[in-house]
């Protein structure tokens, strides 16, 4: 699609998509309209944001795929190019929906008053180019440190000088970016400046930015996030929502940048997910950068669902199984597991799809949208809108124990208690005795029909206390009929401090419209001590 045809889609693109409500509303279906932080977004930054919101409502190409093609104005492997996605497209010769850059060298350093100059956006070429054959575009900002002058952190045992990307500064340095006129803020403002400038020739070009600035922030390895590990720091917690909000007021109202879609993207392993969270106002898209070996142990999902915005993978790859990860087996856990998902982006190197396993059967999964399916001729592709019944709550804990409850002597006490909950103030606590080689269940007599539904999910989190060996296994099950046939999900294992989905594919289920019994069966192997389980948001859908 060349940029002619790409500038007359703002025109038409309204048009086609209200008309596309109108249609969905005559049939008795919720029309939903997501609406950007920016007020004066283009049409079509506003377009494709509503897009991507209304990704996961389809059956399938329902997830976006992107990579990330590496850093601008770096020589060695890591530098921009085509090459991450022509290798994905060699090995199955499909192309990324969404291809990223990073326009920042944090590592680096200059001389003082240079700090800007680690700031490039040579590679907006090719992002243009992948826009106009029909790809979407995202940036992420590695940033220099404007604590320091020249970027030097420090110099290391050799004399070599060290850049301030990773080196945490204090709450009162930190504070200094945000006073008028003080060395750090002027240069933190000429570094604003210098993406602007990269920002803006995207926009000039009609290409809509998909924008993560300030990521990880709940880690302790970038300047702009916490404190320590896991700090719990509320004054730099405060901090970073002041910087934040900074950033967008003066990209949107001071820049007048108006194609930038905004996420929030704290990183999957570290707590705090949504304490960095600067409002609504400021954020489009709530994301998740997670380097796990197995994805179904995803921390932090329901957290980001529940500040009701689209969420995203927003950087993804494995931890220690480089070069043997699955990455067909990471796009069936997220539909199964998390099915709210709008895309992901794999990084690039030692995680990406193309040195790991199954990028071919990953990138052809039914469930993926990549370069070609965006769009359908001049409009962007169908959106699907959500059923005002499609998912129904079946059980939230909100008032009591709902019927909930247990017959193992291993289940020594069980409540409604507000000590964690997936969204709303409780879920249902279970205090666990823990045995080597034991089974205990957690349950609840029922009387449910659903014929109308394909799928069952349940929230379950074991506390962080107690020995449980290399984890829980944990199924969910149904009974169904007079003769109580017994149906599961299949096994999962949980681990302490984990947050899991498990679900059960109703379409295997005989008589779902006389379910009798609902539950979760849980089985120990080298176990002891005492812990608790809690569960939420059993959900029908």
């Amino acid at each position: 699609m060349d940029l002619t045809k790409m500038n007359q889609v703002k025109n038409k693109l309204l048009v086609a998509s209200l008309a596309a409500i109108s249609v969905a509303s005559s049939f008795g279906l919720a029309a939903d309209t997501y609406t950007l932080s920016n007020a004066s977004s283009t049409q079509t930054t506003a377009d494709i944001y509503n897009w991507i919101a209304h990704l996961p409502n389809r059956n399938t190409n329902s997830l976006l795929s992107g990579a990330f093609g590496g850093y601008a104005n770096v020589s060695d492997s890591n530098g921009f190019s085509s090459s991450e996605s022509d290798n994905i497209n060699a090995l199955a010769s499909q192309r990324p929906g969404i291809y990223a850059c990073d326009y920042a060298r944090g590592w680096d350093v200059t001389a003082a008053g240079s700090e800007s100059d680690l700031i490039n956006y040579s590679c907006n070429a090719q992002l243009i180019s992948h826009w106009q054959s029909g790809g979407l575009v995202q940036i992420s900002n590695h940033l220099p440190n404007p604590i320091f002058e020249g970027n030097i952190a420090y110099y290391n045992d050799s004399g070599k000088a060290v850049g301030g990307l990773n080196s945490i500064v204090s709450n009162d340095d930190l504070a200094k970016l945000l006073v008028d006129q003080s060395a750090e803020r002027i240069r933190w403002l000429a570094i604003l400046d210098k993406v602007a400038e990269g920002l803006q020739e995207l926009e000039d070009a009609g290409v809509p930015v998909i924008y993560r600035p300030l990521h990880e922030m709940n880690g302790e390895w970038f300047w702009w996030g916490a404190t320590s590990y896991n700090s719990s720091d509320q004054t730099r917690q405060q901090l970073y929502v002041d910087l934040y909000k900074d950033m967008f007021d003066y990209f949107t109202n001071t820049k007048t940048l108006d194609n930038l879609i905004w996420v929030y993207s704290p990183d999957a392993k570290r707590n705090a997910k949504t304490a960095f969270y600067p409002g609504s106002a400021y954020v489009d898209i709530v994301g998740l950068d997670a380097y796990l070996d197995d994805f179904s142990l995803m921390n932090g999902y329901c957290e980001m669902l529940s500040l009701n915005k689209p969420f995203a993978l927003a950087e993804v790859g494995p931890d220690q199984n480089k070069g043997q990860f699955n990455y067909h087996e990471m796009i069936k856990v997220i539909k199964s597991h998390f099915p709210q998902t709008s895309y992901f982006i794999p990084w690039n190197d030692v995680w990406s799809p193309t040195n790991n396993l199954k990028t071919s059967e990953a990138f052809n999964h039914d469930a993926v949208v990549n370069l070609g399916e965006i769009w359908e001729g001049e409009h962007l592709s169908s959106i699907v809108e959500t059923a005002p019944v499609q998912t129904e709550v079946l059980y939230d804990f909100e008032s009591g124990t709902e019927g909930w409850g247990s017959e193992s002597q291993s289940v020594s006490g069980y409540w409604a208690v507000n000590e964690w909950a997936c969204s709303g103030g409780q879920s249902l606590k279970a205090n666990i005795e823990l045995k080597n080689d034991d089974t205990f269940d957690l349950k609840v007599a029922s009387a449910l029909d659903l014929s109308d539904k394909n799928s069952l999910s349940v929230l379950v989190r074991l506390a962080s206390w107690g020995n449980v060996g290399s984890g829980l296994k944990a199924k969910l099950y149904l009974k169904t009929g007079p003769e109580y046939q017994w149906f599961d999900g299949g096994e999962l294992t949980i681990t302490n401090g984990q947050t899991n989905t498990a679900t059960l594919d109703l379409n295997t289920v005989v008589n779902r419209n006389d379910i009798r019994e609902l539950g979760i069966y849980f089985s120990t192997g080298s176990a002891s001590g005492s812990t608790a389980l809690y569960i939420d948001k059993v959900l029908a859908y």
